[in-house]
């Protein structure tokens, strides 16, 4: 696992740059509207089509690298997480569901809830 840099940019998933329909989905499907509705979006995430197989890759992609901060993820999508190890748990969670055995989708943080104890140390 890489530690994120500062200056990590979303422009570095595969197919980030050629596939406005991707950059689509991460902002609406993981941001605030929408992240607790996952589930809905399985469908046309795992439907076999080019656009499914290039969001696949930049899961895949996201998890083995885990090149973005919570500050990254925040910027992207308007959700927060407030701990690294929050937010790409809920990604192998959405990778899971989508494309492995996983019955349900995960659940995000509730957006009201207070911040763990150690995010302010």
């Amino acid at each position: 696992m890489k530690t994120p840099s500062t200056r990590w940019s979303f422009w570095r998933i595969p197919a980030w740059r050629e596939d406005e329909r991707l950059r689509r989905f991460y902002r609406h499907c993981f941001g605030l509207e929408a992240i607790h509705e996952i589930g809905a979006c399985k469908s046309y995430a795992a439907d076999g089509s080019p656009f499914a197989h290039r969001l696949r890759g930049s899961l895949e992609y996201l998890l083995e690298q885990q090149p973005a901060s919570t500050k990254d993820w925040l910027s992207l999508t308007g959700f927060q997480f407030f701990a690294e190890r929050d937010l790409y748990g809920y990604l192998l969670g959405v990778y899971e569901y989508f494309y492995r055995d996983r019955k349900e989708p995960p659940v995000a943080p509730h957006p009201e809830a207070p911040p763990p104890e150690e995010h302010w140390r």
